[in-house]
């Protein structure tokens, strides 16, 4: 098939049809770094309050470690004939 002309494949999933998706999607990041941002600030505030209440420093959030760079291993592939 692929011999006498190119194949070509939609990897867009469609999102070509989205009216406004940069509009769409900078709204939505917008929405999401203000939430973040809140949740922040409330958890801020609330150490500060444990420390005013409890006398003693807040405990110190946990370290999230990073995942993001897996590095596999691959198996060795066997020489075919």
């Amino acid at each position: 098939l692929s011999q006498g002309q190119p194949i070509w494949a939609d990897l867009t999933g469609r999102m070509d049809r989205v009216a406004n998706l940069k509009d769409q999607t900078t709204r939505l990041r917008t929405q999401v770094q203000e939430e973040a941002s809140i949740r922040s600030a409330v958890l801020k505030e609330l150490a500060r309050e444990e420390e005013v209440l409890e006398g003693r420093p807040a405990t110190a959030p946990k370290v999230v470690e990073r995942r993001a760079n897996l590095k596999l291993q691959f198996p060795e592939l066997r020489l075919y004939e």
